[in-house]
């Protein structure tokens, strides 16, 4: 029987005899009869073991949508598809057993009929007994009553079945046996019996794991038990017909064992030994001896195995993927396929095994678990850093961050080691020969006229690797700065910056060549926001105005705001006590109506893109006169008035301008020569005037 496990293990190929028939309908003869002419051999002793394959009606079904993915949509096309399918898994399953060379005799498997169940009514064995589970899993079939159905359809019909030594079904449907899932289920020692016990079923997983399976319940027929049941063998060792379930994930140390899963114990080799004892004593040897030949058999598809995503796609649906780590190495996917399971939450890649012949490096492909030297021109000329291409769904980082298809994102994301694994081709289109900028600028938006700034040059390391910059400072001496009202401030770069008003300064490209290492203190990575708002006394509530948002960026950026538009249809405004009715652009055409626009209500939820055509950058007046009558003003506005009426009032302020002193050349008396200077000769006159001003008041 066999184990769950199966479903997250296998893989392998190669060199095998198969041959293959058709059947229009179940249960017919084929023309050939019960017993068709056989080939024998000589020499060593080869045993043949011709195993008929039945698929059902879900196998078909998912089948379909399985050859569309390859653009083949006719029923001989999905047919031929599926027969190729299966000739490759019993081309890896004739390899296990054709590898086996410690038995006196050789081992062949060859598939002599593939029927295809393509209604429900063709599939009895199945359709019959399954159940349906909801929650998007698969319908389940109890793997026993499948088994027992086949046995009455095969003791039953044997007579006009096509010669076969097995019949196996390969089945869709989720197998359940004992309460629990199964890969598969046989019965022990049945080959070549005509009483109907030489069959099985198992579920198709995936190549790598019905190759396994379909191997594992051949074992059983040939008589073998579980590695462990009855016998010196340990099950943990993982041989092929281990039965105590294997965990995919085991230590490095022990990562040989899973290359077990391709031989066949010694325990099992001894079972295959007494099983042909008891096919002579039956008087059965021909059933193995001879070889039934190969008709109307296909060739093995040369796009088999698939590329490892659409091993995955097969093993669960198109949603699925190939996990792509950091921590593995291409040659490591033999071993251990990670795909993305849809139906687990949490972490959703389960560890498989890759289909033999899966390409795992430069000139190499999957043998029994090995990454191992390839003839096929298939795995020729790969990329040792990039063998499976890039992830084609969205990346996921394990932060949980998620950021878009490969495609789709910038060269920054490649330095990250583990979005490089994800993908690899994106970040080889952006490799560069840069030592430091290996995969071009680190970040979004660079601009070379930050390139001054040294963190910003490594950020931008492709950018600024074209321009000739000398190093960042400030000018030593002071520097003046119109800041605002247009009132100018002189001081050192630190003390004109230290308030975050004047950050905006920066933005300048003059201003910034000037306080270059102060500005690269204060600069921030938010691009197109450096330095913070661009503008002064920014307010939340206009930050739905697209312009004013990128002028007011920071503080924009703590706003959630949707997109500015017009209510489409007519919106209502009372206005000199009247209502107004009809679309934005109506209403808003008198600018006696432009006040409408402070109300925030009004100016966010029906004309938003109206009131942002008439905003205007006067702090406290963006739309003019808040209230009407305002034109009976006449003269200069108190406070009240202005807060009010603030474009009318602009009328009537006074503007006075203070102009510089005119500087005159000064007449010097004509003392200035002769007295020693203008200074001396003007206290000897004011000396002089005091004494004449003493003699005429001693004179009165």
């Amino acid at each position: 029987m066999g184990s769950r496990w199966l479903l997250a293990s296998v893989g392998v190929i190669f060199a095998i005899a198969i041959c293959s028939s058709e059947l229009q309908n179940f249960g017919q003869d084929n023309g050939q009869g019960a017993a068709p002419w056989r080939e024998r051999r000589q020499t060593r002793p080869t045993l043949y073991i011709d195993v008929m394959v039945y698929l059902d009606y879900a196998f078909y079904h998912n089948w379909i949508q399985e050859a569309a993915r390859s653009g083949l949509t006719e029923d001989s096309e999905v047919e031929t598809s599926a027969k190729g399918y299966i000739a490759y898994i019993f081309q890896g399953v004739n390899h296990r057993y054709s590898s086996v060379t410690s038995l006196p005799f050789d081992l062949r498997v060859n598939v002599c009929n593939i029927v295809i169940a393509k209604t429900p009514d063709d599939s009895p064995w199945t359709e019959s007994v399954k159940t349906s589970v909801g929650g998007g899993l698969r319908e389940q079939v109890n793997a026993s009553a499948v088994l027992k159905k086949l046995n009455e359809h095969v003791s039953g019909n044997y007579s006009n079945l096509p010669a076969h030594d097995h019949l196996m079904l390969i089945t869709r449907y989720d197998l359940v046996g004992e309460g629990k899932f199964t890969a598969g289920l046989a019965y022990v020692d049945t080959i070549c019996k005509q009483d109907g016990s030489s069959v099985s079923v198992i579920e198709d997983d995936g190549g790598a794991i019905s190759e396994a399976t379909a191997a594992h319940e051949l074992g059983h027929s040939l008589g073998a038990l579980h590695d462990g049941t009855n016998n010196s063998c340990n099950s943990a060792d993982l041989y092929a017909m281990t039965g105590s379930g294997a965990n995919p994930n085991v230590t490095e140390t022990d990562a040989y064992k899973k290359r077990n899963l391709w031989i066949f114990s010694n325990c099992s080799l001894d079972y295959f030994i007494k099983t042909r004892q008891r096919v002579k004593s039956d008087g059965l040897e021909d059933c193995l001896q001879n070889k039934v030949p190969p008709t109307n058999v296909p060739a093995v598809p040369q796009d088999l195995p698939k590329h490892p995503d659409q091993q995955c796609q097969h093993n669960y649906n198109d949603s699925s993927y190939f996990c792509r780590r950091s921590d593995t190495r291409p040659e490591d996917v033999c071993l251990k396929l990670s795909c993305y399971n849809p139906a687990l939450t949490g972490n959703k890649c389960t560890v498989h095994s890759a289909d033999t012949g899966t390409c795992c490096s430069n000139g190499m492909w999957c043998q029994n678990g090995l990454c191992t030297g390839s003839p096929s021109n298939k795995c020729a000329n790969l990329s040792d850093t990039c063998v499976f291409g890039d992830q084609p769904d969205t990346v996921k980082f394990t932060d949980g961050i998620t950021s878009g298809r490969c495609g789709e994102l910038h060269s920054g994301y490649c330095y990250n080691p583990e979005f490089r694994a994800k993908c690899c081709q994106r970040c080889r289109n952006f490799r560069t020969s840069i030592s430091g900028c290996e995969y071009g600028d680190k970040v979004l938006n660079c601009q070379e006229k930050y390139c001054s700034f040294q963190q910003y040059a490594s950020d931008c390391c492709l950018t600024c690797s074209k321009v000739n910059t000398s190093a960042c400072s400030d000018d030593p001496g002071t520097t003046t700065l119109t800041y605002g009202n247009n009132k100018p401030i002189t001081g050192t770069c630190p003390e004109i910056l230290r308030l975050p008003e004047r950050w905006n300064s920066c933005y300048n490209d003059e201003f910034r060549d000037h306080c270059c290492q102060s500005c690269e203190k204060l600069w921030s990575n938010d691009t197109g926001c450096e330095y913070g708002d661009k503008v002064l006394n920014c307010q939340e509530k206009y930050c739905s105005f697209q312009q004013y948002a990128s002028g007011c960026c920071l503080t924009c950026s703590k706003v959630n705001t949707s997109a500015c538009s017009d209510f489409p249809e007519n919106t209502r405004l009372e206005y000199n006590n009247k209502v107004i009715q009809g679309k934005c652009p109506e209403i808003l055409r008198l600018p006696e109506t432009w006040r409408a626009c402070y109300n925030d209500e009004f100016r966010r939820n029906s004309c938003c893109q109206s009131c942002e055509k008439l905003w205007s950058n006067d702090t406290d007046c963006e739309f003019g006169d808040r209230v009407s009558g305002c034109a009976a003003i006449t003269g200069p506005c108190d406070e009240a008035e202005r807060a009010q009426c603030c474009q009318t009032c602009k009328k009537f302020d006074i503007f006075t301008t203070t102009l510089a002193p005119t500087t005159k050349p000064r007449v010097e008396p004509p003392c200035g020569t002769t007295c020693g200077g203008t200074e001396l000769c003007r206290n000897l006159v004011l000396l002089l005037v005091a004494l004449v001003l003493s003699a005429f008041r001693v004179l009165w």
